[in-house]
Order: structure tokens, then C-alpha cells, then sequence
């Protein structure tokens, strides 16, 4: 019996060796886990840009694991860069900011987990233009010949190993075309042909640079702008023109480079203000370098040479007539104005931003027409490319009407929206705008509607003001009731100066409605325009607005005129009636409006307290009319009488017709017409007939649309009366205002 406990002891003793065992066994396998120092620690680069950065641009980077990490196992990391500054260099995840110098940088980092396991790697990564062909052949080569390929990559021709080069042909052979020295066979049929390189660093960042090669005897002219801003908009931007192909000893150009104004309205800009090229720093050189003389002359045009359209008096422009002496391409560069000279020279400064000083220096707005050298007879060249490539500084942004085909790079087409003397006679009232911004102190805010992409940009100072979905919305109904407009793009600024003391700026309509003289295009204004429901662009869509003639507090009252500048694309532009254009304006505004509000809204707030303003202070007892003038200086029997009149021609359409049909009809058809170049008055005008027309076009009878359009619309503005009018018409407008 005394040997009993021994046993027990013995079995607990062999238990507790067994669990510590066990456990020992446990820690040994999870250490040889973790460790592992042999098995190689594989890493990637994630979030990586595809395009090369900017100098000076902002990049975030980030490592991954190609297996999966065991979370509670520390991982320490160092990054290291030759060149930029690198924010948190012990993180996984890091921003890197490129140097302000182009090159191919590499970055490195070294990451080692608790346990031992470490990985280093380094990759390159790309910073401006880092690849370029050096000295492509720029005049016609022959038919089938070999042409000799040389690219040049960080300023030097030897590929680093990690890097990754190939060359394209659009046709032809190419020989080494994996190396930066190559041979090109062209093709056997004379044309124009790109050629392109690439440099990829293996992690998903490329850069190319691309050239188009000439053979045979291709006829047609190629442009290549260049436009670039360093700084801000006090600097002066830069540009340069390439233009290859020239078959003549003379070349000629045309620009709007010196900017005439005046004050007024009316008036024929007759005030030299600046030019707009600094012409000192102009020069014409061939590809070798060599200067070659041009002469520069001044040019007018009267209005009556523009066969009446909407222009001042005359406008000037220069022509540049540069000596070619044989050579098949021309380089010209120059210096553009600043934004403070372009702003001295309209006669504001920096005391009409109303504090926001710094605006000056955070947006450049032109239009193109003022610093393109286009070939004087646009008509008669044939342009076979014609781009234009844009370098900004980094956190810059651009707006154009033109399409981008390409990152920083738009095509200029034919030089549409750049003529005055177009077969088409609409575009004529073509504009190119074109906006430099930084992007935080300006926005812009962008929308296809209606197969128009609509483009503002605007400070943000006036981000509240600026009701972006009205504008959409108004103008998808105007395209529904008269017409898609035939242009890509509509762009439209809001400009800080133009609020801030714009009255006290004297040039400032001649900077409006620059350069021709007329303020509205079919690719919009470049001021305080965007169709907005309120006064000046406001975002507030409570009610709408109410038509008011007296000048009242402006908390008292809202007026449309922001919505003039989205009516004007297809009245004043396209439709270009002297006579009806007004009221039509008018009218076309308040049924936009409409298209938000319901009829009962707008007739009660628009169209009823017109027609009573006219009772009680137009027609007089003695019957006559007097005209009064609104706040906006517009006339009351030129502009709200016609829209009253447009206003029942409308209401006794839809009365005929069961409701079937409206206004809208006759609009398209002189719509259409218009674009069609066919069937309207003298000198393109909308006249009486057409109107006609386009009326009997909506209901071919029942109504006396030749009466009815002469008394409402045409005729002497001062004696055709509403009141007249409804006794001999039977017209009743307060049946249809009630």
C-alpha cells in the first residue's frame, strides 16, 4: 500500500512533461514559421502613374506582398529617392514629389519583416519627356527610301536595362525597333505616315513621342502649335508654330494680334488698346536656325464687306508675309500678353477684384483668334494636321472648344470658329475661346447635353451663384424645341473683375465682344453667360423670376439676363433676325424657364405683368406708344412687345391645332434654313416673309399668319398697338394671359 503514491507521482510528473512538450513543440514550429530567413521576400510596386509626371507633381506609391503576410508580423520600411523629397519614408504607402528638372528617377526601398525576411527593389520612374526622336526629317523624303531613326532617352541614346523601347510605323518596315536607333523603310505610296517611340519601365509608366513623316509629293499644309505657361498667368505664355510642307516663296498669315476697342456698344472699335503678340520677340527661323525676314502689314474690314452681320463697324487684323527663300518648313515663336497686361490694357486692375487680389495671377483668358497665325486664305489651303500642344504648370488646367486628341493636346481642325468669311454664313458668328486656370482658385464644371458638351469655368469665389443644372437643363429644351446646336462644344467664363467694379472698366465690352465685335457665338461667350435661372448665374431656383421694368434693390428682384448668353446660341447666332431676333430671345428665355417651372408660374410672373407694364405705361390715351427702357438699357417695343407677340402666335397655334403643334415648329424651320444656307431674306436676315413661311410651314390655314406676324412683329415699332390689334384680329390676350 506504500508504494501507491510513487505511481501517482510518477504519472502526474510524465503528464506535465508530456504538456511542456508539447507546448515547446508548438513555440519551436510557430518560430520556424515566422522566420523562414531563407524563403525570398517578394514585393511590388502598386499605384504607379501610367503617364509621365509633371515637374514638381505630387505621386503616391505603395508596396504589396506577392503572398499573404501574417498580420501580427511587423514589417519596418525605408524608402530612398536621387532625386524629389519623399513624405514619411517608413511607411508602406508614400508621396513623392518629382524634382522640377525632366528625367528617369529611381526610386528605392528596403523592407524587412521582424523575423528577418527582407526584400530590396528600386524603380525608375518617368518625369516630363523623357523620350523624344532627335531631329526627325521634316521635308518630303522619296518613295520606298530608307530614312535613319534616332531617339534620344533622359538626353542620352543608351537603354538602361529595366527599361523597355519600341517603335511604331503607321506603314513602311522598320528595322531594330527595339532600340533607339533604328531604320525606317517608307512605304512605296507618297502620303503622310506617323511614326512613334515608346519607353515602358516595367511597372506600368510609358512615355512616347511621335513624328509624321512626309513622302512623295503630298500636297496640304501641317501645323503644330505649342503653348506653354510656366509660373502663373503674370508670366507671359510662349508659343510656337511649326509649319512643314510650304510649296511657295511666300507664306502668308493673318492674326488678330493688336486689340482695338471702344466703350460703346454701337460704335466701331476705333481705340488701339495693345497688342495682344508681343511682335518684339516675334521671329521666323527655319529648323537650322537661320532667321528669315517678314513683313507685317495692318488691315481693315468694314461691316459692309461682312455682308451685315453682327460685327462693329470694322475690325482690324494684321498679315504677316514672310520670305520661305525655298524652304519647305517655318518655325515661328513669340510671347503672348499676361494676364495683368491683358487686364491694364482692357483699363482694370487688381483693385477691381474686390479683395480677391490674387485672381490675376490664377487664370489667362483669350480668345484663339488673337495669337493663331493662320495662312491668310483659309479657304484655298488644304490643312492636312493642325494641333496644338499645351504645357502648364503643374496643378493648371485648360478649356477649349476643340477636341482633344490626345493628353494636352487639342486638333484644330480647318481653323473652324476662326473665320469671318465661311460659305456657311452661321459660322461667321463663331468664336475659339480659350482658358488657362488654376485648378482650386477656379473650377469648371462640364456636361454633354444634347450632343453639345457644355463647359464653365468660373471662380470659385462664385461657386454658390453658379447653377450648372439649370444651364443643362435650359439648354436641353432649347435644343429639343428649335435645334441641336452643330458645334461640339459651348465654353463659358465667370470673371471675377466683371462683378467687382466691371461698370467702371471702360473697355470692357470691347473685351466681351472681342474679336469681332459681337459678344454671343455658337460656341458662347467668354463672359458671365451659362444660362443660370437668376442675376449674374444665380443658383437659387425658388420661383421664377418676375418681370419687372423699374430698377429695384436687388433683393428684390430677380431678372434673366445670365440667360440671354444660352438663348443667343441658337437667336442672334444660327437664326440671325435683326427684327425678330429680340422678342423671339425673350420669349425662347421665359419658356426655358418654364421647362423647370410649370405655364401657370411663368404666365403669372412673366408674361402678365409684361403685358400690364404695357397697358399702364406704353400705350398712351391718345393710343400712341412711347418706349421705355428696362434697367438693362433693352427696349420695351423691341424686345417685350414682340415676345407678348410671339407669346399668342404660340397660343393660337396650339389652339388650332388641338395642341398638336406650337412656336417651336416655325423655329426649327428657320432653324433649319439657316444652317441650310437657303431660303431666308436679304443678307441671311430672317426677314417678314420667312417668318411667314415658317408659320403657314406649322399650320397651313385657319390663321392669318400675314396680318398677325405684320402687326405683332414687324412694322413701325411705334404705333402698332395690342389694343388696336384685338379689336381688329379679335385677339384677347387677357384670355390668354388669365
Amino acid at each position: 500500500m506504500h508504494k501507491k503514491p510513487p505511481c501517482r507521482i510518477v504519472l502526474l510528473v510524465s503528464a506535465v512533461l508530456i504538456i511542456v512538450i508539447a507546448m515547446t513543440g508548438c513555440e519551436t514550429e510557430q518560430a520556424e514559421q515566422h522566420e523562414e530567413p531563407d524563403q525570398p521576400l517578394e514585393i511590388k510596386l502598386d499605384q504607379l502613374a501610367t503617364e509621365p509626371l509633371h515637374p514638381g507633381q505630387d505621386s503616391q506609391l505603395s508596396l504589396s506582398f506577392k503572398e499573404e503576410m501574417d498580420p501580427e508580423v511587423s514589417v519596418s520600411y525605408a524608402w530612398t529617392a536621387k532625386a524629389g523629397k519623399i513624405l514619411k519614408d517608413d511607411e508602406q504607402e508614400i508621396t513623392w514629389t518629382a524634382p522640377e528638372e525632366t528625367g528617369i528617377y529611381d526610386i528605392s526601398v528596403a523592407v524587412e519583416t521582424e523575423t528577418g525576411r527582407s526584400a530590396e527593389k528600386s524603380f525608375p520612374v518617368f518625369v516630363g519627356t523623357v523620350i523624344e526622336i532627335v531631329d526627325p526629317v521634316l521635308d518630303p523624303v522619296d518613295e520606298g527610301n530608307k530614312v535613319d531613326l534616332t531617339a534620344m532617352l533622359n538626353n542620352k541614346v543608351e537603354i538602361d536595362e529595366d527599361l523597355y523601347v519600341s517603335w511604331e510605323a503607321e506603314q513602311g518596315e522598320i528595322d531594330n525597333e527595339t532600340s533607339t536607333q533604328a531604320t525606317w523603310h517608307a512605304p512605296e505610296t507618297s502620303g503622310a505616315y506617323e511614326l512613334s517611340i515608346s519607353v515602358n519601365n516595367g511597372y506600368g509608366q510609358k512615355a512616347s513621342d511621335r513624328h509624321i513623316f512626309l513622302v512623295g509629293d503630298e500636297e496640304g499644309l501641317y501645323f503644330n502649335h505649342k503653348l506653354s505657361l510656366e509660373g502663373d498667368a503674370s508670366q507671359n505664355p510662349e508659343m510656337q508654330l511649326m509649319i512643314r510642307n510650304i510649296n511657295d516663296d511666300t507664306l502668308s498669315l493673318d492674326v488678330i494680334g493688336t486689340i482695338y476697342g471702344n466703350s460703346s456698344c454701337i460704335v466701331g472699335p476705333d481705340v488701339r488698346l495693345f497688342d495682344f503678340i508681343d511682335y518684339d520677340s516675334l521671329v521666323f527661323k527655319t529648323p537650322d536656325g537661320e532667321e528669315l525676314d517678314y513683313d507685317r502689314q495692318g488691315h481693315r474690314i468694314n461691316r459692309e464687306q461682312l455682308d451685315g452681320y453682327y460685327y462693329d463697324e470694322f475690325f482690324n487684323f494684321d498679315v504677316l508675309d514672310v520670305n520661305i527663300a525655298g524652304h519647305n518648313t517655318v518655325i515661328a515663336e513669340y510671347e503672348l500678353v499676361s494676364n495683368i497686361e491683358l487686364m491694364e490694357g482692357f483699363g482694370t486692375n487688381m483693385n477691381h477684384l474686390g479683395g480677391h487680389y490674387d485672381d490675376p495671377e490664377h487664370f489667362w483668358a483669350a480668345f484663339m483668334e488673337w495669337f493663331i497665325l493662320r495662312p491668310r486664305e483659309q479657304q484655298t489651303f488644304e490643312i492636312i494636321e493642325n494641333t496644338m500642344e499645351i504645357t502648364l504648370p503643374e496643378g493648371w488646367r485648360y478649356a477649349a472648344v476643340y477636341e482633344e486628341v490626345a493628353e494636352d493636346k487639342i486638333d484644330l481642325g480647318e481653323f473652324d470658329f476662326m473665320h469671318w468669311d465661311n460659305e456657311d454664313a452661321w459660322k461667321n458668328i463663331q468664336r475659339s475661346p480659350f482658358i488657362l486656370f488654376k485648378d482650386g482658385p477656379f473650377l469648371m464644371a462640364k456636361k454633354e447635353v444634347a450632343g453639345t458638351v457644355l463647359k464653365d469655368v468660373y471662380s470659385v469665389a462664385y461657386e454658390p451663384e453658379r447653377n450648372h443644372e439649370a444651364n443643362y437643363q435650359f439648354h436641353e429644351y432649347l435644343a429639343e424645341k428649335i435645334g441641336e446646336l452643330p458645334v461640339d462644344t459651348v465654353l463659358t467664363i465667370e470673371y471675377p473683375f466683371a462683378r467687382q467694379g466691371g461698370n467702371s472698366i471702360e473697355y470692357l465690352e470691347s473685351y466681351k465682344r472681342a474679336p469681332y465685335g459681337y459678344g454671343y457665338s455658337t460656341t458662347g461667350q467668354i463672359w458671365a453667360s451659362g444660362g443660370a435661372d437668376l442675376d449674374h448665374g444665380g443658383a437659387k431656383m425658388d420661383e421664377p423670376q418676375r418681370w419687372c421694368i423699374e430698377r429695384f434693390p436687388d433683393d428684390e428682384v430677380n431678372h434673366l439676363p445670365g440667360m440671354w448668353g444660352t438663348t443667343r446660341l441658337w437667336f442672334g447666332t444660327i437664326i440671325k433676325a435683326h427684327h425678330i431676333d429680340p422678342g423671339m430671345v425673350v420669349y425662347y428665355a421665359d419658356l426655358a424657364v418654364a421647362s423647370y417651372y410649370d405655364d401657370w408660374d411663368v404666365i403669372e410672373n412673366r408674361f402678365k405683368p409684361m403685358y400690364e407694364f404695357y397697358l399702364e405705361n406704353v400705350v398712351q390715351p391718345d393710343g400712341t406708344e412711347v418706349d421705355v427702357h428696362a434697367y438693362t438699357g433693352h427696349q420695351f417695343l423691341t424686345y417685350f412687345k414682340p415676345a407678348l407677340g410671339f407669346y399668342y402666335l404660340d397660343k393660337r397655334i396650339k389652339e388650332e391645332t388641338g395642341g398638336e403643334k406650337d412656336l417651336s415648329i416655325a423655329a426649327n424651320y428657320i432653324f433649319e434654313k439657316e444652317l441650310q444656307g437657303s431660303g431666308l431674306g436679304p443678307d441671311h436676315q430672317v426677314h417678314y416673309e420667312t417668318l411667314v413661311d415658317a408659320l403657314y410651314y406649322t399650320v397651313e390655314e385657319g390663321i392669318d399668319f400675314e396680318t398677325k406676324a405684320q402687326g405683332y412683329i414687324y412694322g413701325d415699332r411705334f404705333g402698332q398697338k395690342f389694343l388696336d390689334l384685338s379689336e381688329e384680329f379679335d385677339i384677347d390676350l387677357d384670355e390668354y394671359l388669365d
